[in-house]
């Protein structure tokens, strides 16, 4: 059955739901996130930042039948261009390998198109021994490496339930005033200000970030501060949602402690407060994403790997030779 290319994502969300829906049943994902709605699919396609330019194509039968997606995306100079591949888990062979021989040769083209793309790109290609990468690692044979992207870790030690000698704990269940969006933006910036290519937070995507979540998440987000001296030296944000099963799960959207308090236990203190708030509300599994380098510090707070996700540095050339 041949295959035909498509390139606007945003009018196939529902078709990319039901996908990665099925994507995420396969990988034990909705065990812990909830199922993708069209809605939010086309949300991340508007406005998420990261991947700029974005790209996208999916891949349908002559029939109209979409058995996959790609999105491809030139970064910065320090990080390489980029792509993700979705494919329908229940494709029979050989369409399944068809289709991502496909996507993976459009990613190759897309990301030789934009001078910014940094050989080799970076394809991100979801559970390790899931389908997808057995598919990839048989398509692409040597021409690979393979890392670990990230994991989902969930909590199952016990922290410390003190604050730190100084700190007062401050809890946000409601849409704070600018200021103090200001000043929790300026916590953040300085936290991750460490990483090459960090760029700061303006305030205006700062104020509709939380106003989105504080709006559109009514009880079921919430934001814990640290408070020294000087104003906000740590923050956790927590998300709780419905996952399989009717179970509800608290995320960690976001943990930042300030340069000059790290080292105090802030991180801590903060995860401690958020799973005992969690605890009182009836929600008994506190889970976050880490990537590979901030993955030893979770353990040793008490997270547990749980999912452990790759992705394929892949020469273009390799890609566009398939």
């Amino acid at each position: 059955m041949s295959l035909r290319l498509s390139h606007n994502l945003l009018d196939y969300v529902n078709e990319a739901s039901i996908i990665l829906s099925k994507v995420y049943e396969e990988n034990n994902y909705i065990n812990y996130y909830p199922r993708p709605t069209p809605e939010e699919i086309e949300s991340w396609l508007k406005s998420d930042p990261e991947y700029d330019p974005l790209e996208t194509a999916i891949a349908e039968t002559s029939t109209g039948e979409v058995v996959g997606y790609a999105m491809a995306w030139a970064m910065d100079d320090y990080e390489p261009g980029g792509g993700r591949v979705t494919i329908d888990p229940e494709t029979p062979e050989p369409l399944y390998t068809e289709a991502l021989r496909l996507l993976l040769h459009w990613i190759g083209e897309t990301l030789a198109y934009y001078d910014k793309a940094i050989d080799p790109a970076t394809i991100y290609i979801g559970r390790e021994y899931s389908r997808i990468h057995l598919a990839v690692e048989n398509i692409l044979g040597g021409r690979a490496l393979y890392a670990h992207s990230g994991s989902l870790m969930e909590f199952r030690g016990s922290l410390k339930s003190t604050p730190p000698p100084g700190f007062r704990e401050e809890v946000i269940l409601n849409l704070p005033d600018i200021n103090l969006v200001d000043e929790i933006r300026g916590a953040v910036n300085d936290a991750f200000s460490i990483y090459p290519g960090s760029g700061d937070w303006e305030l205006a995507n700062a104020w509709n970030y939380y106003k989105l979540m504080f709006t559109e998440h009514p009880g079921e987000y919430f934001i814990i501060t640290l408070l020294g001296e000087e104003g906000i030296a740590g923050l956790a944000e927590i998300n709780h949602y419905e996952v399989s099963g009717g179970r509800r799960v608290g995320y960690v959207s976001l943990l930042a402690t300030r340069r000059k308090y790290q080292g105090r236990g802030i991180g801590s203190y903060l995860l401690s407060r958020a799973k005992a708030v969690l605890e009182h509300m009836g929600i008994d599994t506190l889970v976050l994403d880490s990537v590979p380098k901030a993955q030893p510090l979770y353990e040793k707070l008490g997270f547990t790997p749980v999912l452990r996700n790759l992705k394929a540095h892949v020469p273009v050339t390799a890609l566009l030779s398939l």
